[in-house]
């Protein structure tokens, strides 16, 4: 790219003017511009020309900050055109945006630094120059500053009320396991599936309670598309199954293992999943399609997944607020008892959103709908133990719990895979029985968070402290009822490789002991 220079502003020290005409600081457009933007440096004050690449002329260290950025990062990256910075696939959004006038908000993608692309909504203006050249200002905020819901009885929903219900689905789906009569199975699906619409509510509504800045909440690992495939339709083959709904799956890629957040990404199409077969008819076909479509960035796969059913459809009317929480579809015909609190879709779209990537929806009265997520991700090999359908066989955990029910449903399932396991009730027990094994012994410990004596972040640090006895290198899983964005990002920053929320999807379980961490 073109070798551009950057100057500190003269007239304001966190804006950078980019060119020479600046440098001295007796611009007549650098104080025009600096009027124009007084008010919006907090949010990220970009401004730049109508040219070809949409040249920046100026842009706010808060802005630069959003992106993960210097401003010598930015040159290198663009060149000084701000369009380089845009994700490849928004640049026709950006574009029309700009030429549709003054006062316009649209939200579209920049690729943040590391590749990784990161949603902002922008407001833009324009101006002209002394000299006649018309100039555009964009005042940008991260979508998730100004995140969906915020609400303090969110944040006060009681531990103690996954607890039972993490006992009540462990129990029924051991049950269902061991069980010989189709009955039987049919009874502990019902149980599952009224628990786990529980839990869900629950867990959704934590999921809107937080604002997250960065994607450091996030836990990036190498996962192979057909286990995350495999994952999520187990997860939702329970309520299909009890609507008679057949369930079609289809994965055309190149490039099946890709590194990027698995749980996000399944709680994401669960929610689809879910959403699909809530708004279909008994004994119809739901639909998930994964293919990988042409890349846009070198090193990266650009993955498309679509959710397809044959439901009611959508009016047209309300297709641009369906995305919206607590927005719930009136419908006669439907069943009016369904129980969802119109936060499925909210959540699939703010997961898919904090992994930068896109969310659709076509659909046709009467017809069925089609949504559609689009995905960059970073392209990765499994290490050479991981592989689809492998067991934990001799692979030593240590299972971490203070609920003695919890406890023995999670040694049972890691168990039928083939591991050996040893418990601890807390957190100080935990560290006595690492410390009193050689070292190496564990592959693996499952840690709860709440715990009494010594709870799961304690006893992680000091785990971690042990490194005679391999406590640098053991591989923490913290296993909690602690789901929002901002529990996940203070298990990850406290030591602990991944996080698998409570009640625990054991094929997730399974996926997180076996992968390789990149966070």
């Amino acid at each position: 790219m073109q070798s551009v220079q950057a100057h500190r502003s003269f007239y304001k020290e966190d804006l950078f003017f980019i060119g020479e005409d600046e440098a001295s600081g007796d611009g007549a457009l650098g104080q025009q511009i600096v009027d124009l933007l007084s008010a919006n440096f907090a949010v990220g004050a970009v401004c730049g020309f109508y040219e070809d690449g949409y040249p920046v002329y100026c842009i706010s260290d808060f802005a630069l900050q959003n992106l993960d950025m210097s401003i010598d990062d930015f040159l290198q990256q663009t060149g000084g055109n701000f369009l380089e910075l845009v994700f490849p696939e928004d640049r026709d959004i950006f574009v029309q945006a700009h030429k549709d006038g003054e006062g316009d908000t649209c939200e579209y993608r920049l690729i943040a630094k590391g590749g990784k692309p990161r949603w902002f909504s922008e407001h833009c203006t324009s101006a002209t120059t002394p000299d006649g050249r018309p100039v555009w200002i964009s005042s940008l905020r991260s979508v998730e500053e100004s995140h969906l819901l915020k609400s303090e009885m969110l944040s006060k929903i009681s531990h103690d009320m996954f607890t039972p219900l993490n006992a009540i689905l462990g129990s029924a789906n051991l049950i269902a396991v061991n069980a010989q009569d189709d009955r039987t199975k049919d009874n502990c699906y019902i149980i599952s599936a009224a628990a786990s619409r529980l839990m869900d509510m629950i867990n959704r509504a934590m999921e809107l309670r937080t604002d997250s800045k960065s994607d450091d909440h996030l836990s990036y690992q190498s996962f192979s598309l057909s286990e995350l495939m495999t994952t999520t339709l187990d997860a939702v083959s329970r309520k299909l199954h009890l609507k008679g709904q057949e369930l079609k799956s289809t994965l055309d890629a190149q490039h099946l293992c890709v590194i990027s957040d698995f749980s996000a990404i399944t709680r994401a199409l669960r929610a689809l999943l879910e959403n699909a077969s809530t708004f279909s008819p008994e004994h119809s076909q739901v639909e998930l399609i994964v293919r990988e479509l042409p890349a846009l960035q070198a090193g990266f796969g650009y993955y498309e997944f679509q959710v397809i059913d044959r439901g009611i459809g959508i009016a047209e009317e309300h297709l641009k607020e369906i995305f919206e929480p607590f927005n719930r579809v009136e419908d006669t015909r439907i069943d009016g008892d369904i129980p969802h609190m119109g936060l499925g879709l909210t959540v699939a779209k703010q997961l898919v959103q904090g992994l930068g990537g896109s969310i659709t929806v076509n659909s046709v009265v009467d017809l069925g709908s089609t949504f559609t997520i689009r995905v960059q991700m970073e392209i990765g090999e499994l290490p050479a133990d991981q592989s689809d359908g492998a067991n934990l066989t001799n692979r030593h955990i240590l299972v971490v719990e203070d609920n003695r029910i919890n406890s023995e449903i999670i040694c049972e399932f890691l168990e039928m895979e083939g591991a050996e396991t040893v418990t601890a009730r807390d957190g100080q027990e935990a560290l006595l029985q690492f410390t009193n094994h050689e070292k190496g012994f564990f592959d693996t410990i499952t840690m709860d968070i709440h715990m009494p004596v010594m709870d799961g972040y304690e006893a992680t640090r000091r785990i971690r402290s042990c490194e005679e006895k391999g406590g640098d290198s053991v591989r923490i899983i913290a296993v909690t009822s602690d789901n929002s964005s901002e529990d996940v990002r203070r298990i990850l920053s406290g030591g602990m490789n991944a996080h698998i929320p409570k009640p625990v999807d054991f094929k997730a379980l399974k996926a997180a002991i076996t992968a390789k961490t990149l966070n």
